[in-house]
């Protein structure tokens, strides 16, 4: 196996100490794979004095998983680990799942593999818990989601017994730490087979014990054009946005309020207000998971302003306006929002306001840039001083109705229009 030589630094400067070293965990699964692995891991009898002791900057001590280190080497990423048993077969026998139970012993050039790892790996191409589901899930519930994300990872199916046991034991997750539930949720959320894996999270249980919120839409119907319930909805617009996290996250909660702003009559059904419900719900949901407030922020932000439609009769002035608070990243993110929501209505639907939007925000990003009030080429002191008053609040609301007017032509923002402006405010 080749192996990068800082990975061999590191193998060395145990064996030549008198103690074991084997690689294992998923850098073995990524190479039996054909993949070059972006991280490694050593598992070695080795006491933490001497791993402490090693010439190699120790960047971090796991929480998660006592008696882990890991190392900072030039360009390699490598965790070291303490051997769990007596013997290398007992510690991998005791690994979440059979891919991950394989090591490889690097001075005799063999593979340890007392779980036909290998076989569910090239053969199989299965999650398949360590033996006994149960065991392996009660040790730690956050195996469950664990095996999700490595299913949509790496295209790999849930084995049977596996896949049961997952369901019947999705109430265990509620033990693990809302913070350990986070990044393996984001893990799946950001993946290629997102679709896939929110499903999965759905049909185990393990969602309702990670955002039931969510569960609310299933079911729920909506009309016109719309050819899925609002659950399915929320889903694919996930698929049809970007991997990056806030942009999945807005995608996956844009309509979770609707089933609690759903109003019926006989002839309509409709959910008023639903991008502020969904905005409410979702900063209760990223604040439980404990969230980044920046993430928070952003996510309820793209959330809220999702309903907006820009269509040739609408004043260029709202555009402008929204353009202002949310910045050039923030709206042209609205539009990958906007993008996706329409796209997962139906596979027939026209994305004709939408493609105008983008086209006309690029436009004025190009031509004009951004104007926030604060780019007004007069300030608060310029309007005290023109009028002769004090501090107070009529010249926030007259800097407010000068801006509103920049908003409708940017032409106006030089600062000898903005001061003959002010006498057109000064009874307000």
């Amino acid at each position: 196996m080749e192996l990068p030589e800082e990975i061999k630094k590191i193998y060395r400067s145990i064996t030549q100490k008198g103690f074991k070293a084997y690689l294992t965990g998923g850098c073995i699964r990524d190479k039996l794979l054909g993949k070059e692995p972006q991280d490694w891991d050593i598992v070695t009898n080795a006491p933490a004095d001497l791993i402490k002791a090693l010439s190699f900057r120790i960047i971090a001590i796991s929480k998660e998983f006592f008696g882990t280190y890991k190392i900072g080497i030039e360009s390699v990423s490598c965790d070291i680990s303490i051997l769990k048993g007596d013997t290398i077969e007992q510690d991998l026998l005791q690994r979440d799942f059979t891919i991950n139970a394989v090591a490889f012993d690097i001075e005799q050039g063999v593979y340890i593999d007392p779980a036909d790892g290998i076989k569910d790996i090239n053969d199989n191409k299965v999650i398949r818990a360590v033996r006994s589901p149960e065991e392996r899930f009660e040790e730690d519930p956050l195996r469950m989601l664990r095996g999700i994300r490595l299913s949509v990872e790496l295209g790999f199916p849930i084995e049977d017994t596996t896949y049961r046991t997952m369901c019947k034991m999705a109430p265990f997750l509620e033990k693990s730490s809302c913070e350990r539930i986070r990044d393996e949720f984001n893990k799946i959320l950001v993946s290629d087979r997102v679709e896939e894996g929110i499903l999965l999270l759905k049909n185990t249980g393990l969602l309702n014990y990670i955002i039931p919120e969510l569960l609310e839409g299933d079911g729920v119907t909506q009309r016109g054009d719309h050819i899925y319930d609002v659950l399915e909805h929320n889903i694919k617009t996930a698929a049809y946005i970007k991997p990056y996290l806030n942009m999945r996250l807005a995608a996956l909660l844009h309509d979770v309020g609707k089933p609690r702003s759903l109003k019926e009559t006989e002839d309509i059904r409709s959910f008023p207000g639903h991008n502020k419900v969904s905005a409410v719900m979702a900063e209760d949901i990223l604040k439980r998971l404990k969230y980044p407030n920046k993430t928070i922020s952003e996510v309820i932000s793209l959330i809220y302003y999702h309903l907006f439609i820009f269509k040739p009769t609408t004043p260029e002035k709202e555009l402008r306006k929204l353009i202002a608070k949310l910045g050039d990243r923030g709206i042209m993110r609205l539009i990958e929002l906007l993008d996706a929501d329409r796209r997962a209505i139906s596979p027939k639907i026209k994305l004709n306001y939408v493609n105008y939007m983008k086209e006309k925000v690029e436009e004025m990003l190009t031509n004009e840039g951004v104007i926030n009030i604060k780019d007004l080429k007069i300030n608060g002191n310029d309007i005290k001083d023109y009028l002769d008053i004090e501090d107070g609040p009529k010249i926030g609301h007259i800097l407010q109705k000068i801006w509103d007017r920049v908003m409708e032509d940017p032409s106006l923002n030089r600062r000898d229009i903005l001061l003959k402006m002010i006498e057109d405010y000064k009874y307000i």
